[in-house]
């Protein structure tokens, strides 16, 4: 018989120091991430002249909370749950051989019960929790509530309730639901590991005690679905049904009434389920459980497939006038438009050809170059340098051109771009984040103006940019293709910029404000940002070394203005001499 050797003292050292290390190194990538956010919020307030840290901290804070509230309710349910269903085990178990395959996995598992416990309640914190701070804006937008003095045509309800409020309920309930979901699934698995449910054996499959805990929790989701199916009601508003977004006459003429009545029987069936501790078996609660699941099939989706498509889809303008008029209406309101004026206007009429030639008139300008079939023309004739490019799609702008007429521009920012480097520079750290870090000047051509072979009449172009835009600043350090991360401000390692030849050294230093600096242990924290090494080993980021990132326009907004919905084309303009991202943001609701 072989002996096995006992595991030494390092042997079982090992684990623990395994897992701290683990653990320090997890805690390190939150810090840095969170802390580095923080950097990147004071460096926008700093240079935006508006505190945006305030939205950070708010979120941070909110998203927090939300963590250890789900995660813990989330562990109290489904642990309290466990707890209880171990406590009520039977002392004593019938012989039987499914009970003698159960005795294998008890003798394992009772003696490690707390530890197996801990590490369970651990993992659903933390899963709980994580998917718990995904709901900040929701909860923020509760907190924030506002009257809107508008009532929606079905309920009469003010549509606050439906852009605020609903979708907490929701969102609480779920939580809720999906709680008392996995406590009834440990319940029933700690029920049957300890003898408390018995599958094979004879007499009765389950004790007592477990069959009340058991109809207890069932008894509490199916209230909890009663409540489901009540929000439902009011959840109708957002229905897609119809021709329109809204509630549909299918929706206010079946569904409406059909989901109070499975409210009425999710309600019975829940009542039914805790009048089960005092009866010996789950027949009853079981038939009306499989009444409802029949009912909300029948009742919930087929009846009001049959009502659309068997007396709506036909007739549909007549059924659905009403629908369409209140969708009509409310958008009106939504956009402000519900007070504008309007009159008939004769469309007929008999310009002739010279008045629509004439100067000034509509067709003086009409369009002959596309912005989003002109990147790879504005790269071939003003890309100048095989490192920098154009966004994909171009942009419209309008400006007072050379004979003082306003008039529309494509538009573009020369950009640098690093995915147009040679293959053996890609792979250079130094090339990627040091050397090449910004772009250079802005193209403008008229949309209605060609040369006599066929190319865009540049007016604004070229490196140092020429044409009849001022443009004090033409370094372009934030855009569209901008790197994730560049070290500027260096001062043992100059930019490339312009036309400067790599070849015979770059010596340009940026002086601008924007930036964070990386002093200290900032270098530390960034390198496990970044996964980069060469954050803390590189001399380019000595001295007053900044680093910036988090570039892109639009995502700059997002982050500082989360509660905006994005236009998800950024345009450039030159205001004030200098290249000026403008991002299109609207508050909207469904």
């Amino acid at each position: 018989m072989a002996l096995r050797t006992p595991p030494s003292r390092r042997q079982l050292l090992l684990a623990p120091v395994l897992i701290i290390i683990i653990a320090i190194f997890i805690l390190l990538s939150v810090f840095s991430s969170k802390y580095t956010d923080l950097l990147w919020f004071r460096d926008v307030s700093r240079n935006s002249q508006a505190d945006f840290t305030s939205v950070f901290s708010i979120r941070l804070q909110t998203q927090l909370v939300l963590f250890l509230a789900y995660g813990a309710l989330m562990a109290l349910i489904v642990g309290l749950n466990i707890w209880v269903a171990y406590r009520i085990r039977p002392p004593y178990r019938p012989h039987s051989l499914e009970q003698e395959n159960l005795d294998r996995y008890r003798s394992v598992v009772e003696p490690h019960a707390r530890s197996i416990f801990v590490v369970l309640l651990t993992g659903l914190v933390l899963i709980s929790g994580s998917s718990g701070t995904g709901s900040w804006r929701t909860w923020q937008l509760w907190l924030h509530k506002q009257p809107f003095g508008v009532q929606d045509p079905v309920f009469h309800r003010d549509i606050s309730y439906y852009a605020f409020t609903y979708p907490l309920y929701r969102q609480v309930v779920g939580f809720a639901f999906g709680a008392f979901f996995f406590a009834t699934l440990a319940a029933i698995a700690t029920h049957y590991l300890f003898g408390g449910v018995r599958v094979q054996t004879q007499g009765d499959k389950v004790i007592p005690a477990a069959r009340a805990h058991i109809s207890v929790l069932l008894g509490v989701l199916a209230a909890l679905k009663a409540v489901f199916y009540w929000l439902d009601r009011s959840g109708m508003v957002f229905s897609n049904r119809g021709s329109v977004t809204g509630a549909s006459y299918t929706d206010v003429h079946a569904r409406l009434p059909v989901l109070l009545l499975l409210v009425l029987a999710a309600s019975l069936c829940s009542l039914l389920f805790f009048a089960n501790l005092r009866s010996r078996g789950f027949l009853l609660p079981g038939v009306a459980f499989a009444l409802l699941v029949l009912s909300s099939i029948l009742l919930g989706f087929v009846y009001p497939l049959i009502v659309q498509t068997a007396q709506v889809r036909p007739n549909e303008l007549k059924y659905e006038r009403p629908y369409i008029g209140r969708n009509i209406e409310a958008t009106r309101k939504a956009y402000g438009i519900d007070t504008v004026q309007t009159a008939p206007f004769d469309a007929a009429g008999n310009a002739q050809l010279a008045d629509l030639l004439a100067p000034g008139s509509n067709l003086e300008h009409v369009r002959l170059l596309d912005p989003n079939k002109l990147k790879a023309t504005f790269e071939q004739l003003q890309a100048i340098r095989q490192y920098y490019g154009f966004a994909k799609t171009l942009d419209i702008d309008r400006y007072a051109g050379a004979d003082g007429q306003t008039q529309d521009f494509v538009v573009g920012v020369r950009e640098v771009d690093l995915s147009k480097l040679a293959a053996d520079q890609k792979g250079n750290w130094l090339n990627q984040h040091v050397l090449y870090t910004h772009g250079t000047g802005f193209v403008a051509v008229p949309t209605d103006a060609v040369t006599a072979d066929g190319k865009p009449a540049f007016a604004v172009k070229d490196i140092p940019t020429t044409g009849f835009l001022k443009i004090d600043e033409p370094r372009v350090y934030f855009g569209e293709l901008s790197p994730n991360y560049s070290i500027i401000a260096s001062p043992t390692s100059g930019e490339v910029d312009g036309l400067q030849d790599v070849s015979q050294g770059v010596g340009y230093h940026y002086t601008g404000p924007a930036g964070v600096s990386l002093g200290g242990i900032r270098r530390l924290l960034y390198a496990v940002r970044f996964r980069e090494p060469n954050l803390l080993i590189s001399g380019a980021v000595g001295g007053n070394a900044k680093i910036l990132y988090g570039r892109n326009p639009r995502d700059r907004v997002q982050q500082v203005a989360p509660y905006l919905k994005l236009d998800s084309d950024p345009y450039p303009a030159i205001i004030g001499g200098r290249v000026t991202w403008i991002v299109d943001g609207y508050t909207t609701s469904a």
